[in-house]
């Protein structure tokens, strides 16, 4: 019964906003004629009102929220997480992308391994309501690594990330994967690369910031969600030695570590992860292993790379949609053992790489 009084009250309140937006729009002359006109305009008139207010900004989501229908710009709403809800923008994108890497290593003829990683609103579907209409991104998974059988090694992270579903696998304000989800990643990832996946007690594990808003927080106008935690996993089990090399928009920026915990106070707290993915990274690791890797792939990175950087010489990523043709052109690609092709859905189905590809020598 509460729960029924609030929602009328926020409903009764939401009302009078429309009105009051509609009295200034008449009194300006600017109420469009026509149903269609009226219902864009009036969607736009009330956010815009809202935004006059702080304090009656978040009325539209609680309302929401209240009566069951959690979906807003995109965004789910729910009780634990924000969970973006994607789709392609272009049809055609993921399939010249599939295209584009089978020409790639047709060409260069290269031992290759593929992970398209899952988002959290395909994983976290316990969380989404009942009729949730959602892009099938474990099919499409499954279909691209169809289309390129026999050229790459795939590795299967939906079922990875789906078994684990009800931890702490995803930023609930960010859309991107936390160290545990990584960690999760990075077993699936270590039995198709031959590789004894380290337990996590072989790692330290440091809590760099426990009230972390992401991108998804800056975009919902719904702020009664927990803030995140940011988490560093650092192998611990024996000493390494690491130089890392972050490249992007012509500044080149080194460090001895993983996590420039120093950036957290200069920049954002995200960016501690590797010094944040900018269009190259290169991390050189003094240890027993003289083995090297290069992965194209996107932001998903800086959560599995800590792991899998106990295993590797030499590692760099290379972000295909930010990295300019020259410095696509220097990639030396004998200088690897092996290459990875490692994206999230969104990333897959939503940014355009063959062009880049083809700089590649």
């Amino acid at each position: 019964m509460a729960k029924r009084i609030v929602s009328l009250v926020l409903a009764a309140v939401m009302l009078l906003t429309g009105l009051s937006a509609a009295v200034m729009a008449l009194a300006q002359g600017s109420l469009p004629t026509g149903f269609l006109a009226l219902a864009d305009w009036s969607d736009q008139a009330v956010k815009e009102h809202l935004r006059r207010y702080p304090s009656l900004e978040q009325i539209a989501p609680t309302l929401l929220l209240s009566v069951g229908a959690k979906e807003q710009d995109g965004i789910f709403i729910t009780e634990n997480y924000l969970l973006e809800n994607i789709s392609p923008s272009n049809p055609l994108i993921e399939m010249e992308n599939t295209a584009g890497i089978d020409q790639f290593l047709t060409k260069h003829n290269l031992p290759a391994i593929m992970m398209l990683i899952p988002t959290a609103c395909a994983i976290k579907q316990q969380e989404l309501p009942a009729n949730a209409v959602l892009f099938n991104q474990k099919s499409m998974i499954a279909d691209t690594y169809s289309d390129l059988a026999g050229l790459v090694s795939t590795v299967d992270a939906y079922t990875a990330l789906f078994s684990a579903k009800d931890q702490y696998t995803y930023y609930r304000t960010e859309s991107n994967l936390t160290g545990l989800g990584g960690y999760y990643l990075y077993t699936a990832l270590a039995a198709r690369l031959g590789l004894s996946a380290r337990p996590l007690s072989e790692f330290d594990i440091e809590h760099l910031a426990q009230d972390y808003y992401g991108d998804l927080y800056q975009r919902s106008n719904y702020k009664g969600i927990r803030p995140d935690l940011i988490t560093l996993y650092r192998f611990s089990r024996y000493n390494r030695q690491y130089l890392l090399t972050c490249t992007d928009n012509g500044e080149t920026r080194q460090y001895s570590t993983l996590f420039p915990t120093h950036l957290a106070v200069l920049e954002s707290p995200i960016s501690v992860l590797f010094g944040g993915i900018g269009q190259r990274l290169d991390l050189s690791v003094v240890s027993p292993f003289e083995e090297s890797m290069l992965i194209f792939g996107d932001e998903t990175a800086t959560a599995y790379l800590p792991f899998l950087a106990a295993h590797y010489g030499r590692i760099t990523l290379v972000d295909l949609s930010r990295a300019t043709p020259d410095q696509l052109a220097a990639i030396e690609l004998d200088e690897y053992n092996r290459v990875m092709f490692a994206f999230s859905v969104d990333y897959y189905i939503n940014t355009p790489l063959t062009q880049a590809l083809s700089f590649i020598p």
